[in-house]
């Protein structure tokens, strides 16, 4: 803020100047002034001009201004024109002229002051929307970048968490306790006959379906186990508070009851059958992709069996399925699931051709 050191002008004469015990600071000399304001040209009170005089009082606000509030600036201007006119009149002496002279650069700087100000609440007000907009920015960025993180995490269609999602949650248990071995469990669900429904009623009632069954899985576990879909019909479960084999065997039973539960879709009714593998840590692996791939296989048993759920069995490994990572036992489950199809075709076929020669 531009500053103006104010002084009055000395006078030429000393001894026009009263007394220093008897000479009053300008101030107050103004307030004197302004308290004459009604009258003019004179120090002394005078009645109230007629209606003809050409003088007219001070023009202030219309209405009186709240306690503590600012003078405007027109009230301002009224008042130092009305005190210059009384100060400058013929009759008065240098100190009063000083005095005037001293004033008018008054109210120049407090006009400079004023357009100071005026600029700064401008300016102000300009930095305050900047500031609202900035935050609305980052609020927007953020959740933007919170609504890209969560797609990148999760299944569109079911909101579960999706393969990459599963994986690194199942990892990071396993490193939390690298320590101390770990005890937790993986589910691997997959669905029997889905693309039956699929290929009959349409993709959207297959939709419908996933969405479904990803509810009754979710509802079905345990507050701090995760389900998550690992793509097409295919489901995990990771149970990471320590549990044995009996109320594992408990909860596998459970989820194919629920799942295999009627479904109503629209005019339909639909029944889906689950086949469920189960993985332990220690026993079935001690990574997450050894887990998935030992689950996974133990599903391909429950398939085979129509066992509804499956332990994985290292024995089975022993038996040329692949003790390495459990992939194999799903490749050669998989491929045997196969074989006894096409084996009962082949019995199916050959029964009718034994049946066929003995009538003839």
């Amino acid at each position: 803020m531009n500053t103006r050191t104010l002084k009055l002008i000395p006078t030429t004469s000393t001894a026009a100047r009263p007394h220093a015990a008897t000479r009053r600071p300008p101030l107050r000399m103004v307030e004197s002034w302004l308290g004459l304001l009604p009258q003019r040209h004179s120090l002394s009170p005078a009645p109230p001009a007629p209606a003809s005089a050409s003088f007219s009082p001070v023009p202030l606000a219309a209405e009186p201004a709240l306690p503590g509030s600012p003078m405007p600036a027109s009230d301002w201007n009224a008042l130092f024109a009305a005190v210059l006119e009384r100060l400058r009149a013929p009759a008065h002496s240098a100190m009063v002229l000083d005095c005037a002279a001293s004033l008018e650069l008054l109210q120049a700087a407090l006009a400079q002051e004023r357009a100071h100000h005026q600029a700064t609440l401008q300016a102000l007000g300009r930095g305050q929307v900047a500031l609202v907009d900035a935050r609305l920015e980052l609020v927007q960025r953020r959740e933007g970048e919170r609504r890209a993180h969560h797609q990148a995490q999760h299944d569109s269609l079911t909101t579960l968490p999706n393969r990459r999602c599963f994986s690194a949650r199942l990892q990071g248990e396993l490193l939390a306790a690298a320590d101390n071995v770990p005890s937790l469990a993986v589910l691997f669900v997959d669905l029997d006959g889905f693309k039956l429904v699929n290929d009959q009623h349409g993709h959207e009632v297959g939709d419908q379906m996933l969405r479904s069954v990803a509810d009754r899985l979710r509802q079905s576990v345990r507050a701090g186990d995760m389900v998550g879909r690992l793509g097409g019909d295919e489901f995990a479960c990771l149970l990471s508070a320590p549990m044995e084999r009996g109320p594992l065997a408990h909860l596998a039973r459970k989820l194919f009851d629920t799942v295999s539960a009627p479904l109503t879709i629209g005019a339909l009714e639909l029944k889906v059958r689950p086949s469920i593998g189960i993985a332990l840590c220690p026993e079935n692996g001690h990574t997450a992709t050894t887990l998935l791939k030992r689950a996974d296989a133990a599903m391909y048993t429950a398939k085979r069996d129509q066992s509804g759920y499956a332990f994985f069995d290292g024995m089975g490994a022993a038996d040329g399925i692949g003790a390495a990572d459990g992939m194999g036992a799903a490749c050669g489950l998989g491929a045997a699931v196969g074989a006894v199809a096409e084996v009962v075709a082949v019995g199916a076929d050959g029964a009718a051709a034994a049946a066929a020669t003995a009538e003839a």
